[in-house]
């Protein structure tokens, strides 16, 4: 059954989205020159082992207010240019630095990460990995338990706070990392595909916590562009570890659109080239989901609704 598309005011409009951006002080050096949060110059690594570098001579900036989406398919370099970034691996060629500072174990400080496979949580419970990231950044000890009931709320985990990790599901997970990564209140958020594997739920969850821009500056790693156009204002695609392009998100060509349609869509939810936020039954014979999106993607949509039976 075909789809129909509509918006705030008609059939293929909707309601642009404003960017929000954080407010704060930029950082700037004892002259008063600003510095990028996050800047890569000419940077190479390469693997043992391996014919091709993972990154080649990358150089990129990275400022105060800009949220950043790194695209690129599995193997691009992605996840590498974030652990350069916190100094859990060094470049063979090139120069990093976090607001001005070349000394990444000094600098991670302003930095919260969030990787794409952790190890090492199962026996912990989300207080027990606050209290120990806590510790880790060298927090007063006297604001411990307030930051950790701070951010386990924001994430909707403070009723799971003692529960072991090892029985959270991957959302529960993604949620309480999340929380850990933020417990420094830091200035740059790093998250390598943050989506990856969660249920539709659990993907609303976080594209909407991130929409309350819990840090100044973001570089989010993902595969998925509807993803970026959610949360980003500026794209940065990776091909075979090399900067092929960097593109501003106009949020102008962004819009709210409702289709409706019958309730089997649901089964085609990850064929759809967008995520899908909102669920809302009609009746047995219709139901309305909500997406955020371009004119293309929704053209897209309907597609595919179209050839659907």
């Amino acid at each position: 059954m075909a789809g129909s598309g509509t918006g705030a005011n008609g059939p293929v409009s909707g309601m642009g989205l404003a960017w929000i951006l954080p407010k704060g002080y930029r950082a700037v050096n004892a002259s008063g020159t600003q510095h990028p949060f996050i800047e890569l110059t000419g940077v190479t690594k390469r693997y043992p082992g391996e014919t091709q570098p993972a990154v080649k001579q990358i150089s990129l900036q990275v400022s105060d207010g800009e949220w950043v989406g790194l695209m690129g398919a599995n193997g691009s370099g992605k996840s590498t240019v974030l652990k350069l970034i916190m100094g859990f691996l060094h470049p063979d060629e090139g120069r990093i630095a976090i607001q001005g500072n070349a000394n990444l174990e000094v600098a991670r400080q302003v930095v919260g990460y969030v990787p794409e496979t952790p190890v090492g949580l199962d026996h912990l419970t989300p207080r027990e990995l606050l209290h120990y990231s806590h510790q880790m950044y060298n927090l007063p000890p006297q604001e411990r338990q307030q930051r950790i009931e701070q951010q386990l709320k924001a994430v909707g985990m403070w009723e799971h706070r003692d529960e072991l990790i090892d029985g959270f599901s991957r959302g529960m997970r993604q949620r309480v990392l999340i929380a850990s990564a933020l417990i420094h209140q830091p200035d740059i958020l790093l998250l390598d595909e943050p989506l990856q594997g969660l249920d539709a739920e659990a993907q609303l969850f976080l594209l909407e916590f991130l929409r309350q821009r819990p840090a100044r500056c973001l570089i989010l790693a993902t595969h998925r562009l509807e993803v970026i156009r959610e949360v980003c204002n500026v794209g940065i695609i990776l091909h075979r570890g090399e900067v092929k392009a960097r593109l501003p998100l106009d949020p102008q060509t962004l819009e709210y659109y409702e289709v409706e349609t019958s309730p089997s869509v649901k089964s085609l939810q990850s064929q759809l080239p967008v995520t899908i936020q909102e669920w809302h039954p009609i009746d047995a014979q219709r139901i309305r989901f909500r997406f955020h999106g371009s004119a293309e993607d929704l053209q897209r949509v309907l597609q595919l609704l179209k050839h659907h039976k």
